[in-house]
């Protein structure tokens, strides 16, 4: 990704909602990184870039309370 910037904000597309699911269960985000640093919580992360040039994965995990 070439944003003229190392700090790319990111938003995972789940659906129109943001701390409700559709059942009505409170949505949880959980995200990690290969590289570089994520800052910021719940469904808009911002991440930045490590200095090493590379490919990274940068992975969200978003689940609901429901058993």
């Amino acid at each position: 990704i070439n944003c003229g910037s190392d700090r790319l904000p990111l938003r995972p597309a789940v659906g129109d909602f943001t701390t409700l699911g559709p059942r009505r269960f409170r949505i949880s985000y959980r995200w990690t990184s290969s590289g570089g640093t994520l800052e910021g919580s719940a469904e808009a992360v911002s991440w930045t870039a490590p200095n090493n040039p590379g490919s990274y994965r940068v992975t969200v995990v978003v689940s609901d309370e429901a058993k």
